[in-house]
């Protein structure tokens, strides 16, 4: 359940040196669930956020119409991913490949920083970016 999940990866501890974007612009302070959670609620209509958790390495979300996009970059261009929706779990119509609700990006987030598994609802596809 959310609140079991919840309760997991609030005990882990959110790594240090991590820097928190939102629209192109660092946010002061530590980035603690908290803060993310702030700075995620601000993100409106074209607005973006990314957790940078080392150089080369972050997660960004983009809204779009009220629905997300999410990219995770795990070290230079060839290590850069789109998070799709993972078709071998039981898998519902109605909601698009590529773009996930708010609080499915806000457990994503939390694995994220947590340095956890992230969610099974979803599978990173990697991007071709040029170099």
């Amino acid at each position: 359940s959310a609140s079991r999940y919840k309760s997991t990866v609030s005990r882990h501890k959110i790594g240090e040196g991590m820097r928190l974007l939102l629209n192109g612009d660092y946010l002061q302070g530590p980035v603690t669930q908290e803060a993310i959670q702030n700075a995620f609620m601000r993100v409106g209509n074209q607005d973006f956020m990314i957790i940078e958790t080392g150089p080369q390495h972050y997660m960004q979300t983009m809204c779009q119409d009220g629905e997300y996009i999410l990219e995770v970059r795990t070290g230079g261009p060839d290590k850069h991913y789109r998070a799709v929706r993972n078709r071998t779990l039981p898998f519902d119509h109605s909601k698009s490949e590529e773009t996930f609700t708010y609080e499915e990006v806000s457990e994503a987030m939390d694995s994220h920083v947590a340095g956890v598994t992230l969610p099974s609802f979803l599978r990173l596809q990697p991007l071709n970016v040029p170099h």
